[in-house]
């Protein structure tokens, strides 16, 4: 019962440590490409995070230590924990993945409606 929370935190670190490499390459990648257009203020909030993702799931650390600390841990504080942390995991996997996509999207978006339009 107590291997519960590091188990769940070793998957968003990991998740975390994922993101982290790919957040890089994506803005050398869109640096080149985007030069001239510059970036939606969403990816650049994203882009200029990507070195603390690895401490995003700092507060969960602590968590854990607390959860774990205890003599008996309780059935409830550990479903609030997991709650918690995949809750946690979502926004930022949600974020991470809007704010990096944008740029690709709002460009192909708005050249496909150029298209239709006839300009």
């Amino acid at each position: 019962m107590k291997a519960f929370p590091w188990l769940l935190l070793l998957a968003f670190e990991a998740i975390s440590l994922t993101c982290w490499p790919a957040a890089a390459l994506t803005d050398s990648v869109y640096r080149d490409e985007f030069k001239d257009s510059g970036f939606p203020t969403w990816t650049q909030t994203v882009l200029a995070a990507k070195n603390w993702f690895p401490v995003f799931p700092l507060p969960w650390l602590v968590y854990s230590i607390i959860l774990t600390s205890r003599r008996d841990v309780v059935a409830s504080s550990l479903f609030t924990y997991a709650g918690t942390i995949c809750l946690g995991c979502c926004l930022f996997l949600c974020w991470i993945i809007t704010g990096l996509l944008m740029p690709y999207y709002a460009t192909h978006i708005f050249v496909s409606v150029r298209t239709v339009i006839g300009q």
